[in-house]
């Protein structure tokens, strides 16, 4: 059974805001959005579709969010697109351009005894 992955990024997908190691620190990043929907089909598939908009506050935040990966398995979902850009602070989005998105293997296979189908779709933000 394959299962569809769409994928809406907005700044960065990441799953918490990260706080410098200081004592009295301040937050790098804040999540403004974070949504993940599902749409279930009769012969019991479905397309995941995930919405996360991430605002770096920190020149240390805007260099951890500089480029993302998204893992999926190969064999059982498959990516039908992903929308990532950067939103300026006067509103223009900077799009990551399809030819700036590779597929490339899992990095703890290589080189491992066993065959793994897990991927990931990584880009850089412009």
């Amino acid at each position: 059974m394959k299962f569809k992955f769409g994928m809406l990024v907005g700044l960065l997908v990441c799953g918490q805001v990260v706080q410098a190691e200081e004592d009295n620190a301040s937050p790098l990043l804040k999540i403004v959005h974070s949504q993940v929907n599902y749409q279930l089909n009769a012969d019991g598939s479905y397309t995941k579709t995930e919405e996360q908009i991430i605002q770096p506050l920190t020149k240390e935040g805007v260099e951890m969010i500089a480029s993302d990966s998204l893992g999926f398995s190969s064999k059982r979902e498959q990516f039908t697109a992903i929308h990532a850009y950067t939103q300026k602070a006067d509103g223009r989005k900077l799009m990551v351009s399809e030819d700036k998105i590779f597929t490339q293997e899992d990095p703890a296979a290589q080189g491992a005894p066993q065959y793994s189908d897990y991927k990931y779709r990584s880009f850089a933000y412009p």
